[in-house]
């Protein structure tokens, strides 16, 4: 989910995608509302941190994570119910959203080259285009199936466990391109980094 100036690389939706130099500012957890997709597919979500994802200098998007009764389990985040939202601040097309995603999946060695194909024709299908203020959100259910919605509307599924444990890890993992976005999505977690993702 992540967009690209085509430039951009990373973190998105989900990136969730393009997350690589000046890094984000954080922010406070947001007061808005829960999204309605949160509510009915997360059990007892409840907002984890907020941060805004810059590049070059540019707001990008704003990304919002709730979790839910258990925090992520970093070495298989399909095995966490979470859900990440990114609030663009710019236009971008979902192809572009898909190849950064891809980047970034190839850049934390998830990049198998008969997989990347697949898991780059699929998101280039589910991927919408977004317009300044659109929303992207993935949520990982309890079968760790990947649900993506548009401005709340669903827009397809991925029921590929391995493909929720990579494409959140762009986000998620320690070796996230965009480390003080992690910090700031992770912030209501005591220890995020006691367990790492690969």
């Amino acid at each position: 989910m992540k967009p690209s100036l085509r430039p951009p690389r990373p973190l998105a939706a989900f990136a969730l995608a393009l997350m690589l130099l000046p890094g984000p500012a954080a922010s406070n957890p947001s007061p808005l509302p829960l999204p309605e997709p949160v509510a009915s597919r997360l059990q007892d979500a409840r907002l984890s941190g907020s941060g805004l994802f810059r590049y070059w200098g540019f707001a990008i998007y704003d990304a919002r994570l709730w979790i839910g009764r258990t925090p992520p389990d970093f070495a298989d985040l399909s095995r966490s119910p979470l859900a990440l939202e990114l609030t663009y601040r710019r236009d971008f097309s979902g192809a572009d959203i898909a190849q950064s995603s891809l980047d970034e999946l190839e850049s934390l060695g998830h990049g198998a080259l008969a997989r990347s194909r697949d898991w780059l024709g699929r998101m280039r299908t589910l991927f919408p285009d977004v317009r300044e203020n659109d929303r992207l959100l993935g949520v990982i259910d309890s079968r760790g199936h990947t649900h993506l919605y548009h401005n709340d509307r669903p827009v397809g599924s991925m029921q590929d466990r391995e493909f929720s444990h990579a494409f959140f890890s762009i986000w998620l993992s320690p070796d996230s391109s965009a480390p003080e976005l992690r910090e700031a999505l992770l912030r209501a977690l005591a220890a995020p980094d006691r367990a790492e993702v690969r």
